[in-house]
């Protein structure tokens, strides 16, 4: 029944006077010891080699158990199932609370940038202090900024550009 490597395997391993070493210090007897981890190496491997093609049927029986149990799905949307001590009203309930969490949280956000580009307006407003925008670059009146412009026609002149083209 057995064979003579699980007899070794089986046999008790003398103590050597200091316990603390798990290794023994003769060659047979470190011998017997390494086929014995050999050989429980070995046994194990084994047996999860052989357990391979149970364990994959079984999650196989698993998903498709778990597939049957679950509703049908004529649309994109998730299909729950109530699980334990839930009711359809509670369900509901939690559905409506989120719904409006997301409401409110769209509502938020729309407000806070709403807010942002009104603040940047009143930070940024050219119009409102255009007294110091005038007194920063000198600038009284805006015909004051075309006084020098040789294109300017209301300075009283009636200086006329004329444009001729060479033809050589």
């Amino acid at each position: 029944m057995f064979s003579e490597d699980d007899q070794l395997a089986s046999q008790p391993i003398p103590q050597s006077d200091n316990s603390k070493d798990s290794v023994p210090h003769n060659s047979n007897q470190a011998q017997s010891w390494l086929l014995g981890v050999i050989i429980c190496v070995v046994r194990t491997t084994k047996r999860y080699i052989k357990n391979i093609p149970v364990r994959l049927h079984n999650r196989y029986l698993r998903y498709v158990t778990q597939r049957k149990r679950l509703p049908k799905r004529t649309t994109r949307n998730k299909a729950y199932i109530l699980v334990g001590y839930t009711s359809k009203k509670y369900v509901d309930r939690k559905f409506q609370s989120i719904k409006l969490q997301l409401l409110l949280r769209r509502i938020l956000v729309i407000l806070i940038i709403v807010l942002v580009i009104i603040i940047t307006y009143n930070w940024l407003d050219p119009f409102k202090n255009s007294s110091e925008y005038k007194q920063m670059f000198g600038i009284e009146d805006m015909n004051d900024l075309n006084q020098e412009d040789p294109f300017n026609i209301s300075n009283g002149t009636d200086s006329q550009i004329i444009i001729e083209s060479t033809n050589g």
